[in-house]
């Protein structure tokens, strides 16, 4: 089981990952991943979606790790991640719909 990192630890976690270490990165799943559930929930108002999203918000984070600026708070960041992810999904559920409608208004009305 992995053990809770201070802040302080976090930095040095973000190195080890750059470095090579995979297993470096559990503890920010750990630590950061219920919370970024709950906002992907939040954005998006489905529990299936909202964990594919926060799924690939968390494999984005593990990803693009060497663009941190802040060595010392990559939680903030992953946040932003997944709430970008999220907003994305959002507005392409909302394409879907307008395309839908305006499909749906071009047949039924000629």
């Amino acid at each position: 089981m992995t053990r809770l990192y201070d802040h302080h630890d976090e930095a040095m976690l973000v190195e080890l990952v750059l470095a090579g270490d995979r297993e470096a990165f559990n503890p920010f799943v750990d630590r950061y991943y219920p919370g970024i559930l709950r906002l992907c929930n939040w954005l998006l108002g489905s529990v299936t979606d909202a964990e594919d999203v926060a799924q690939e918000a968390m494999v984005q984070a593990n990803l693009g790790l060497s663009g941190l600026r802040s060595r010392e708070n990559p939680g903030r960041w992953m946040y932003a991640i997944a709430a970008n992810q999220g907003r994305m999904v959002y507005i392409f559920y909302d394409l879907i719909v307008l395309t839908t409608l305006i499909i749906y208004n071009a047949v039924m009305c000629g």
